[in-house]
């Protein structure tokens, strides 16, 4: 089995290129892929969808760690760093692109109860062993090969603000199909879920394709 280790997905710039090979391979998986194992194997492969989705404004770069490790207690399926105006550390949850997201009245189906949970649980690791987590999150920021044209930025910035905890850390949930997420739909639902769930964001399957599609252009 093939370990996993971070990668950096840059951003901004020279994009196109792997964005037009993933892009096709992407909407093919959104007619095919019916479960979320499916989907955490290819991304743990091709990280880009994962990173370019919580690229955040300027950010020229993210860093993508697959099944990043709670200490003993969870693993997360995505940790992504980010760098906008402030160091940003994303923990993602994938869940079934087949479930319903949401009940008829907009109340939060089973599947997204049981996603909020999750995520609760993994802030409330985090405050608990903090030291532990910004440890983690260094050690696997040292796991890339090489940071290139990023390397004043993981040296000068983003490595300090881990180090001294001076991050902001949110969680998202990747769930369901965009016809159930529909747009109205959707600025109500993130609008309710950033309130209820202390800053944690939600996104349908088609919204990691997005980013791929909209680079090819």
């Amino acid at each position: 089995m093939k370990t996993l280790s971070a990668r950096l997905c840059p951003a901004r710039y020279n994009t196109q290129q792997r964005a037009t090979e993933l892009a096709p391979i992407i909407q093919q998986m959104l007619d095919t892929a019916t479960d979320e194992r499916t989907w955490q194997a290819f991304l743990n492969e091709n990280p880009e969808p994962i990173g370019w989705r919580f690229a955040l404004g300027i950010s020229p770069a993210t860093l993508v760690r697959p099944q990043f490790r709670l200490g003993s207690d969870y693993v997360v399926d995505f940790m992504v760093i980010d760098t906008p105006q402030w160091t940003q550390v994303t923990l993602v949850e994938l869940e079934s692109p087949t479930v319903t997201a949401f009940k008829e009245d907009g109340k939060h189906a089973p599947k997204l109860v049981e996603a909020v949970s999750q995520t609760i649980n993994w802030k409330s690791w985090v405050r608990n062993n903090f030291s532990t987590f910004k440890h983690e999150v260094l050690k696997a920021i040292m796991e890339v090969d090489s940071f290139g044209d990023y390397t004043a930025l993981y040296r000068d910035r983003i490595i300090p603000c881990i180090s001294a905890g001076d991050f902001h850390l949110v969680s998202a949930i990747v769930i369901g199909r965009r016809t159930e997420l529909h747009p109205s739909e959707t600025n109500q639902h993130v609008t309710n879920f950033l309130r209820e769930t202390q800053h944690s964001m939600i996104y349908s399957f088609d919204a990691l394709a997005d980013p791929c599609i909209d680079r090819t252009k």
